[in-house]
């Protein structure tokens, strides 16, 4: 799967930084790693539509987001959900991220065709874990 080593490459840059603080935002330097869970309308006709906009979303951010090092999205089509994972290099990478003018655009899309009913933001610390380069 393509997702694990993309996940590894992020577990090592976080393996590389500082200790973090007590709570659970990183310190600035430190990488981010979120994870955004969008709900989905369950219209079939809908989510094809939201799959199209995610596809050409992520192929923003991989062009002109050269700090985040990871981002995937995760479709789960029974519960209506996007599940997206990402990691960015430090506060000033995830902050930028949310600022983006096709950001913006693609809220205003999701909005005005009804695509979303919600959504949940975690932003996560790793406090423990491993990869494996050999697998």
């Amino acid at each position: 799967m393509r997702f694990f080593p993309i996940l590894a490459t992020a577990l090592a840059a976080l393996a590389a930084a500082a200790p973090a603080p007590e709570n659970n935002t990183p310190a600035p330097h430190e990488p981010f790693l979120i994870t955004k869970i969008i709900h989905l309308t369950d219209e079939p006709h809908k989510i094809e539509r939201n799959v199209e906009l995610a596809k050409e979303y992520v192929h923003k951010v991989a062009e002109q987001e050269p700090d985040t090092l990871v981002f995937d999205v995760f479709l789960d089509k029974e519960a209506a959900k996007f599940i997206i994972f990402a990691a960015f290099k430090d506060q000033h990478a995830f902050e930028h991220h949310f600022e983006t003018h096709y950001l913006e655009e693609l809220i205003q899309i999701l909005d005005h065709e009804h695509l979303r009913d919600g959504k949940e933001l975690f932003v996560l610390k790793q406090i423990t874990g491993f990869h494996r380069d050999d697998y």
